[in-house]
C-alpha cells in the first residue's frame, strides 16, 4: 500500500472514530464517514465494500499490534524486549484504555459482537502459546 493510500485509509478509520464519540455505530451512516474523512464514494468503496468491512479491518488492525510476536516501545508505553504473558496482556489493558470511547462505541451496538468475536480469537491464540510454554 503506498502512502497515498496509508493517508486515506488512516482518515477513514479517524472519521469512523470520531464518528463513534458521537453516536452509535448503527447509527453511523458510510456517508457520514466519507463526510468526516473529507474523501469521495468511490475512494471509501476502494478501500472498502460496507461499514461491517471497516469495522473488521480497524479490529485486525488493532489486535495485529497488540497482539503482535514482538512488542515495540510507543508513545504512551515501552514493552520492548518482554513477550511474556503479563507484559503483553498489560500492554493489550494500555491499547484498550487510550481506544475507550472507540471500543465502548463499537462494544454498545450490534458491531460488539464481530469486535468480540476478533479479540476472542486472537486472546486464545496468546494464551494458546503462553500457556503452553
Amino acid at each position: 500500500m503506498d502512502r497515498r493510500q496509508q493517508k486515506t485509509r488512516a482518515a477513514i478509520f479517524k472519521a469512523l472514530s470520531t464518528l463513534l464519540e458521537k453516536k452509535s455505530y448503527n447509527s453511523i451512516t458510510v456517508q457520514e464517514i466519507i463526510e468526516e474523512a473529507n474523501i469521495g464514494r468511490s475512494t471509501f468503496y476502494a478501500h472498502f465494500d460496507t461499514k461491517d468491512q471497516l469495522l473488521k479491518t480497524m479490529c485486525t488492525d488493532i489486535f495485529s499490534h497488540v497482539f503482535d510476536d514482538e512488542l515495540m516501545s510507543e508513545e504512551t508505553h515501552d514493552f520492548s524486549g518482554k513477550n511474556g504473558l503479563e507484559a503483553r496482556l498489560t500492554h493489550l489493558l494500555y491499547h484498550l484504555q487510550e481506544g475507550e470511547q472507540d471500543i465502548i462505541g463499537i462494544l454498545s451496538c450490534e458491531s460488539g459482537d464481530l469486535f468480540m468475536k476478533y479479540f476472542k480469537e486472537y486472546l486464545t491464540e496468546m494464551f494458546s502459546m503462553h500457556l503452553n510454554e
